[in-house]
């Protein structure tokens, strides 16, 4: 994987940081001059992946950018069998899911406030709940809904740790609501499993910074990456609802 910079070095720290993969022609370099027009540091990345260069590119942005704040995921790639080997006991498809977890969802949450954190989880959770009961309630959007739901209060399990909960590998579905709920049941249990996040947020302002807890398939998170990972979440499923 080749990575370019379309923002000299001197600019960074005062810009939001993104990566758009498949952004050497076509759509994806598209959206890199869009992302660069409105003041991004772009990072423009081509060229079939290797464990050698996910490697690189995570050292690389690591150490001059302290994570990402967008990701553009434009190339498809399959990555299903192809091992990393490096890490023999895991495949390369896995390599870029942990690669995305601490770049994008860690450190981006690193880089934010509580304060911030939560007026963004305040924000995308009221355009949810406005926009939601105008949507036809299809059983597809409907366990979509389910799926937002049973996420956010698995990762608020997870996010009790921090506060001295013992840790439980579990998944999300016995936190997803019942399937017979209606609707409005639904977008009710949406709306107040938000606000339970928003309070656990303002308790864990408190919490050691250095502790991280694992999630399923991204790796260890701090308690802002987690935040920051429920807030993506659940934004980007709920735009699927339509």
């Amino acid at each position: 994987m080749t990575v370019i910079s379309l923002t000299p070095m001197t600019k960074v720290m005062q810009q939001r940081i993104a990566l758009v993969t498949g952004g050497k022609r076509g759509i994806g370099y598209e959206g890199c001059r869009m992302l660069a027009a409105q003041g991004h540091q772009v990072l423009l990345g081509s060229r079939d992946p290797d464990a050698a260069s996910v490697s690189a590119l995570q050292a690389l942005v690591e150490a001059e950018y302290n994570g990402l704040d967008v990701l553009v995921n434009n190339a498809g790639v399959y990555l299903a069998t192809t091992l990393n080997p490096e890490n023999p006991k895991m495949s390369l498809k896995e390599t870029l899911i942990q690669f995305v977890g601490k770049m994008y969802f860690d450190r981006g949450g690193q880089k934010r406030t509580y304060a911030a954190l939560s007026e963004a989880l305040t924000k995308s959770g009221g355009i949810i709940t406005t926009r939601l009961p105008n949507v036809p309630p299809t059983p597809t959007h409907m366990e979509r809904l389910r799926h937002i739901i049973g996420i956010e209060r698995w990762g608020q399990r997870r996010l009790q740790v921090f506060l001295g909960e013992p840790f439980m590998l579990d998944g999300h579905k016995p936190y997803k609501p019942a399937e017979d709920l209606s609707w409005q049941a639904l977008l009710d249990a949406f709306k107040e499993t938000r606000a339970e996040t928003l309070a656990l947020a303002e308790r864990l302002s408190g919490a050691d910074p250095a502790s991280t807890v694992e999630h399923n398939q991204f790796g260890p998170f701090h308690a802002k990456g987690w935040l920051r990972y429920l807030n993506t979440h659940a934004w980007t499923e709920a735009k699927a609802i339509k």
